[in-house]
C-alpha cells in the first residue's frame, strides 16, 4: 500500500512537473508573439517613415531638375538664336549664295 501512495505521490510530482513546464512554454510563445508583433509594428512604422522621406527626396529632386531644366533651356534658346543670327548674317555677307556652308568647331583644323 505504501508502495503505490509513493508511484502516486511521484506521479502527481511528474504531472506538476509536465504543467510547469507546459505553462512556462506556453509563457515563453505568448512572449515572442508580442515580441513579434512589436518588431513587426515597429519595421511598418519604419517602412511609412521611409517611404514618406523617399517620396519627399524625389519630389524634391524632381523640382531641383525642372528649375535646372528651365535654367538650361533659356540660355540653350540664347545659344540658337545667337548661331541663327550668326548664320543668316554669314549667308548675306558671302559671295556664295546658299551653295555650301561649312561651319568649324574650334578643335578643327582649316585647310586652304
Amino acid at each position: 500500500a505504501s508502495n503505490a501512495t509513493g508511484l502516486e505521490a511521484e506521479e502527481a510530482e511528474v504531472e506538476l512537473f509536465i504543467r510547469q513546464k507546459q505553462s512556462e512554454v506556453e509563457q515563453t510563445r505568448e512572449k515572442w508573439a508580442r515580441r513579434k508583433e512589436c518588431f513587426t509594428l515597429e519595421r511598418r512604422r519604419d517602412e511609412a517613415v521611409l517611404r514618406e522621406l523617399l517620396e519627399k527626396d524625389r519630389l524634391r529632386e524632381t523640382e531641383r531638375i525642372e528649375k535646372e531644366m528651365s535654367g538650361l533651356r533659356s540660355s540653350f534658346e540664347f545659344q540658337v538664336q545667337a548661331e541663327e543670327r550668326w548664320r543668316s548674317e554669314f549667308m548675306s555677307s558671302t559671295r556664295y549664295k546658299n551653295e555650301f556652308v561649312c561651319v568649324f568647331k574650334p578643335a578643327m583644323a582649316a585647310r586652304a
